[in-house]
């Protein structure tokens, strides 16, 4: 139920759906000047929401700044969580969205022994369908990227960060698996990641990657036009600040 309501809260809190219902009502308000204030209200949204500076400036107050290693430093497993990717079962590819940089960063620390193992943690997140997770698809791909299967451990069942964390402690705990741990994820997810590790009793190195933001632009383009990109960047952004509240409101956090 949870997994449920959290998908249909997402839904109702994303900015296209906002402008959308703005516009809507415009179009279809009887009173004119109460159709009017929808329709300023759906323009004025729709340019703070396209507008790229803001969004950065905003970011940076949340996420972290992206993460190095020491040529020293060494961890037992990396916990990848999921995410990242999309299953194309017909051509069994592996097909990744911006996060992949999880996957990647995962095996680039252990093809250079930062990192003597990987455990992937995520199972099929959607609300509907049978699909394999995608910790089980990924574990076979990236086997046949050079990781052994015997440094490879597969946590199939988690829908959510919360979960992903209480199950990828069942596993660590039933192997006997000391710390230390690197906990990858993206940087904007990160907070409430880490949060949740901690809150079961499981202390965790963060590992920022896929950051949102860079250095600061100052260029025309990026400070007042509208960004497409920008406007759908913001679901990112409002799942991970909603997710927060609701898991600090449930005590998961």
């Amino acid at each position: 139920m949870f997994h449920a309501l959290s998908k249909i809260l997402f839904f109702a809190t994303t900015p296209v759906m906002w402008i959308a219902a703005c516009l809507v009502l415009a179009l279809f308000w009887k009173n004119k000047a109460t159709a009017r204030k929808f329709l300023i209200g759906g323009v004025v949204l729709f340019f703070v929401f396209t507008n790229a500076f803001l969004q950065d400036e905003l970011i940076r107050l949340w996420e972290p700044e992206m993460s190095r290693l020491e040529n020293d430093q060494n961890f037992n497993y990396a916990i990848v969580l999921g995410g990242y990717s999309v299953h194309a079962p017909k051509a069994d590819q592996l097909n990744l969205y911006e996060s992949g940089d999880r996957i990647w960063q995962a095996l680039e620390l252990y093809h250079t022994k930062k990192i003597n193992g990987i455990l992937l943690s995520g199972g099929q997140g959607q609300l509907l369908g049978d699909l394999e997770g995608e910790a089980a698809y990924t574990a076979r791909h990236i086997v046949n990227m050079g990781v052994k299967k015997k440094d490879l451990l597969v946590e199939p069942n988690s829908k959510n960060t919360r979960e992903n964390a209480i199950e990828t402690k069942k596993i660590l705990d039933s192997l006997g698996i000391k710390p230390p741990y690197l906990l990858i994820t993206s940087a904007m997810h990160m907070p409430r990641s880490q949060a949740c590790f901690t809150k079961i009793g499981l202390e965790v190195v963060p590992y920022n990657v896929d950051g949102l933001v860079g250095e600061r632009k100052f260029y025309f383009d990026h400070m007042f036009l509208p960004q497409a990109d920008t406007l759908f960047r913001w679901n990112i952004v409002i799942h991970e600040w909603v997710g927060y509240f609701v898991y600090k409101l449930m005590g998961y956090v």
